[in-house]
Parts: structure tokens; sequence; C-alpha cells
């Protein structure tokens, strides 16, 4: 019992320094390295391994694309995982991973939570005419974290897909950026 409640306790403050940081060159390796775990593998609808060629390339492309925002989520300084958003008229496809060695501690749900936030606030700056933005995921349903992370904060699932309404405030500063 006792290891629950301090395990508990640990989730509960994931998230007091929590931000997002623009990926840069210098983080395709971890970037690499992060989209290879076994895990990440699994859970992906590319299960097969990446090459690093392949990966370089993916980035350069990645990062030149207008509609493309890549992030390293971080605690302080510890680098906990990667999150990508793919905008497209008003819509906003999530895709993230969480490193192995932060996994189970609460990140993912966090790191959701902080992107729906970046979400509004990049669709603020470019789009300042469209009152709400679907943010969705394609979610493997042998993924049970994922599932259960878009599911605990309230995303509609029809099948494989996940897809949440945000309303658009233009008034407040948003986001969480480091």
């Amino acid at each position: 019992m006792e290891t629950g409640r301090k395990e508990r306790k640990r989730n509960a403050d994931v998230g007091e320094t929590c931000c997002l940081r623009k990926a840069e060159w210098k983080d395709v390796k971890t970037l690499f390295r992060w989209v290879n775990d076994r895990e990440a593998r699994k859970n992906s609808f590319h299960s097969e391994p990446v090459n690093y060629e392949e990966h370089v390339e993916w980035f350069k492309k990645k990062y030149k694309d207008g509609n493309c925002r890549i992030y390293i989520f971080c605690d302080g300084k510890l680098e906990v995982g990667m999150l990508r958003l793919d905008f497209e008229g008003n819509e906003a496809v999530i895709s993230y991973s969480i490193a192995k060695e932060f996994r189970n501690k609460g990140y993912g749900k966090k790191l959701i939570e902080v992107a729906e936030e970046e979400i509004r606030q990049w669709m603020e700056s470019q789009k300042p005419y469209i009152e709400t933005v679907s943010a969705k995921a394609l979610v493997k349903k042998s993924n049970v974290a994922s599932n259960r992370i878009f599911a605990s904060l309230m995303y509609e699932k029809k099948g494989i897909e996940y897809k949440k309404e945000i309303k658009l405030e233009f008034e407040k500063e948003t986001g969480r950026n480091c």
C-alpha cells in the first residue's frame, strides 16, 4: 500500500515545471532514439524500425513545414518526451511519445494537456476568425496508456480516432513554453 501512495504523490507533482520547447537540429539524435524505442515502435502505425538517414530527411521536411510543429516536452531541464502537431485548416493532429525512463509517471497526460494549450495558442495567432479547433489523435487499440489518457481528457472516441473540440479564447495568453 505504501508504494502506491508514493506513486500517486509523484504523479500529482508532474506538471509543476513542465513546458514545451521547439525542437531544434540538435534534437535529431534524441528524437531518433525515442522513435526507435521498442514500445514506441509497437504503438506506432508503422512499427518497423526507422533508419537514421530517413529520420533526418523526415525531420528536415517537417522542420520546414509551416503547418507542423515539433516540440521537446520538458520537466525543468529534463527532456521527457516529444510532441508533434500537424495543422490543417481547423484541425490539429497530435503525435507524441514519452521517453522510456519517464513512462507511467503521469507525463503523458500532462503532455496532452500542454499540447491543447499550444494548439489553442498557435491557432489563435494564425486564424483568429475560427472559434474552435479540432484536436485529434490516432491511437492503436493495443496502446492502453494513450487510450486511457485521451479518454480521461474527454476526447470522443470513434474507432482508432480520438477527437476534442477546443474553444479559442482570444483575450488571454496561453501555452507553456520553456
